[in-house]
């Protein structure tokens, strides 16, 4: 009770003890504590507000830097996505972008939607180049068609690309190798013409792909697919870098690669190899 302050020597007697209200005892006992807690406070709102005022002028140069920058990292899909909102906002004669893979995210295919709208209403061109998968996805395809009915053009490939934006050939967006959520602002006119480049030669020879279903077409994008998984097995590519490259799943590949097995009359893939390797050196002479 002593430590507690809740008892003091009496007046009176000697070696007598008196009882002392709790609520002085307890204004006598955390009284330096809170005055402690206080002068604490005091201590943590100095130091809050003095890295404060460092964290903003660190990320203010570190914008000004990227801005200067010709090349400017976006990390994380919101930032990547802000950037892409930025930059489609100050477009003014044509975006060009490539999407690799299959089937595309509905949400994604959304925010894509509203912004081709608003791009193909101010008359900015809009062009879009996909892998065959895309073909056989329905949302894809039902955005396609919106887009392409308000003058925008989409195409598609068997060949692999990053996925790119290029706004006005002057600044470009392309995805970072080991983080596909985030990306890089490419500003350098170099560069940015090299991209440009080297999405009108893939351009050059996708196959159109436009509304509805057309058969021919499919066709055409089935027999490029395995073309391209003939020139990779060539080359010793393994099924699942082959799924990966071409945007598709690893069961529509290991078909694609069972069929052209089944054409060559190869007994197992080391043999269907073998047959492949003759059939390019007979070309060849």
């Amino acid at each position: 009770m002593i430590g507690l302050k809740l008892l003091r020597a009496g007046a009176a007697a000697a070696g007598r003890l008196v009882a002392v209200p709790p609520e002085a005892a307890r204004i006598r006992m955390l009284a330096p504590v809170l005055q402690d807690l206080a002068r604490q406070q005091r201590e943590a709102d100095r130091l809050w507000s003095t890295y404060t005022g460092l964290v903003d002028a660190y990320q203010e140069k570190v914008l000004r830097s990227a801005r200067s920058s010709p090349i400017e990292p976006v990390l994380g899909v919101g930032a990547a996505r802000g950037v892409i909102a930025e930059l489609a906002a100050a477009s003014r004669h044509e975006v060009v972008a490539s999407q690799p893979g299959g089937a595309r995210d509905q949400g994604a295919l959304a925010e894509s939607l509203e912004r081709a709208d608003e791009l193909l209403a101010r008359g900015v061109k809009l062009r879009t180049l996909y892998q065959h998968p895309a073909r056989h996805s329905q949302p894809t395809l039902t955005f396609v068609e919106y887009v392409t009915g308000q003058g925008a053009e989409a195409r598609t490939t068997s060949n692999d690309f990053v996925r790119l934006m290029i706004f006005d050939r002057t600044v470009a967006l392309i995805e970072l190798r080991d983080d596909p959520l985030s990306a890089a602002v490419v500003r350098d006119p170099s560069v940015v013409d090299f991209m440009h480049a080297a999405f009108e030669f893939a351009w050059s020879s996708a196959l159109p792909l436009s509304p509805g279903y057309d058969r021919s077409m499919v066709e055409i994008a089935s027999d490029d697919t395995k073309a391209m998984i003939i020139s990779l097995l060539v080359d010793g590519t393994d099924d699942r870098a082959i799924a990966r490259r071409l945007g598709i799943s690893m069961r529509t590949c290991q078909r694609h690669i069972s069929e052209i097995m089944r054409r060559l009359g190869a007994k197992n893939r080391l043999h269907a190899g073998y047959l492949l390797h003759q059939l390019q050196d007979r070309e060849i002479h």
